[in-house]
Formats: structure tokens, sequence, C-alpha cells
């Protein structure tokens, strides 16, 4: 959902789409525009109307774009310039736009990337008034710390940023307590080149993390914090299928498709380059230690990753919502 496709929102809706996305700030991609106010008035109404719910990633772009020229003219462009450009309040106050207008259309809103503690406060103090607002977070803002992207660079940079070791623990606290509805990969790859020789304000803000988002759920979830096995697979599988109401997707049951994972919850590893079976080898995970790897991924009933080699053809296809 941009400003320019409102009129079209409901044509989309016929083909078929699960959902919509929306940025409430720079997307990063200049054809997909942020929303301003009014669009996400507008464009809640239409989604309401629809039966579908809107995703929503929350950052004030005015803030971000001043607060960030404010840290440039001062000479600074490290990471910590790139923590202040995005400060809290960013994201806290567009949550908290997003969800008021949320409340007065009635749209299922899902608040994408939440990175702080105080953010899922906010929703649950909306949630306890009836809206109805979900959330997801990244493995990184479990994971990282504002230090350690600090001290990995530009490889660690994602929007909003990685917190501080404060929050982390507050993130994981809000997990335990059944908070939190996703827990996603937000895979996010670039070319070696969006990262490498510029400065931190200047790189690529996303992290390619899809094939360790598990992984490190169980590292930092069911082994050191014992998060039960079933509430990662709710976060990881379950819960957004079932938002989006996708068909036979989600779980191991009659009736759905044979869609899982066979996983040693032992076997540790340290992660380098030759692991790595999406295209550019960039993560900041790069020498980290996991405990728990997933020994064979299975496609509807068939094997497609064995052993860390990809097996076969591909094999996606469409996948629409039940209307």
């Amino acid at each position: 959902m941009t400003p320019d496709n409102l009129d079209r929102l409901e044509e989309l809706a016929a083909c078929g789409v699960v959902g919509f996305k929306a940025f409430s700030c720079y997307s990063g991609i200049p054809e997909f525009k942020g929303i301003d106010d009014y669009s996400a008035l507008k464009g809640m109404e239409i989604i309401k109307k629809l039966g579908l719910p809107l995703m929503v990633h929350c950052e004030n772009d005015r803030l971000t774009a001043k607060l960030g020229a404010e840290q440039e003219s001062a000479g600074h462009d490290d990471a910590w310039a790139y923590f202040a450009a995005h400060a809290p309040i960013t994201e806290i106050e567009s949550i908290t736009r997003m969800i008021t207008f949320a409340e007065e259309t009635g749209v299922k809103l899902i608040i994408a990337h939440a990175s702080l503690a105080k953010s899922i406060d906010i929703i649950n103090a909306a949630r306890a008034r009836g809206v109805d607002v979900s959330v997801e977070t990244i493995g990184q803002y479990l994971i990282l710390t504002d230090e350690e992207v600090a001290a990995l660079g530009p490889v660690a940079k994602c929007s909003p940023p990685v917190r501080s070791k404060e929050n982390q623990p507050l993130m994981w606290a809000h997990l335990l307590a059944g908070d939190i509805d996703y827990v996603d990969s937000d895979h996010s790859p670039s070319d070696p080149s969006m990262k490498e020789g510029v400065s931190f304000m200047k790189a690529w803000g996303g992290i390619a993390s899809v094939q360790h988002t598990l992984t490190g759920l169980l590292t930092h979830g069911y082994h050191a914090r014992k998060v039960p096995l079933a509430r990662i697979m709710k976060l990881t599988c379950e819960n957004m299928p079932k938002s989006l109401r996708i068909e036979g997707k989600g779980k191991i049951a009659v009736g759905y498709d044979a869609d899982f994972a066979l996983i040693d919850l032992n076997r540790e590893y340290i992660l380098k380059a030759d692991d790595i079976l999406y295209k550019h080898h960039v993560s900041p995970y790069m020498g980290t230690r996991f405990k728990g790897a997933v020994d064979e991924a299975i496609l509807r009933g068939q094997t497609i990753m064995r052993d860390g080699k990809i097996i076969g053809t591909p094999r996606g296809r469409m996948i629409m919502c039940k209307r």
C-alpha cells in the first residue's frame, strides 16, 4: 500500500493477495513509497472493508531524516550516528500513530519489526482496549545488541536498528509472556558492495537471515532461555498463516501440506561462508556458534534440503488467501 495505489487495493484483493504492506518511512526502494497520514487513514478504511490485514513498518520518516542530517552535519556517520538518527522515539511515535488509525478504522493491523520492549508495551495497551493489532519481531533484535552491531559494522545494519543490551532481555520477557505473535527472518539480502567501502549511515540497511532465524531461536531461546519448542513453532510457523488465512500451512496435521524440518537440537556448529545457501554470503552471524541445526527440510512431502545441501529443483508455487 502506497499513496499511489489506493484506487487499486480492491483489484489486488481480487487477485488473491493475502494482505498489504506499507512503510511509514522511506522503504529503501524509490518505487515503494512511504505512506502519509492521509493515505494511512484512507488505505486502512479500504483494507478493513476487504477483510484483509495491513502490516506497517513503523518509523517516523521526518524525524529520522532530520536527526540523520543533524548527525551528518556534525561529521558523524558511524553506527552510533545511525542509532541516534533512528532513536527509539522514531519507532514509538509511528507505532502509536498507526494504532490510532487502526483503532479508528477497525482494520486488522500487524506492526512489523518491533525492536523495542516499549513498543510492545504500547501494543499490549492497545489490545487491552480492543484494537485488532498483532506484532512481529526479527531474530536480530533478540540475538544482537547495539554494541555488537557497532563492532560488526554495516553487515549488521537494519531498520529499525538493533537496540541496547538493556532492551534485549525485556524483548525476551515479552516473547516468553506471549506478547509477540510472530518471529520472522525479514530476509533482506544485498550484494557485498552495498555493505562494504561505505559509511554505516550510507550502507544498505538489511540483514540476510532466512537461513538462521530458526537456529538462532533454538540457540538463544530454547537452549539459553528454556523457550518451549511449541512456542517457537507457533512464532515461526503457525501464527502467521492463521492471521493471513492461508489454508494448509503452519501445522503438521491431516489436511495440511507436509512442510516441516527435521532438527538436531544438540548439534553445534560455527557458521562459515560455505554453509550459507543464499546467493550473497553476507551475514552478521559469520563465525557465530549455533546449537540446534536443521538436518532436513521437507516441502509438500518432498525433501528439498539435507545435510546443508539443496536437493532437487525449485518447487515454489503461488499461495492464495481464502476469501
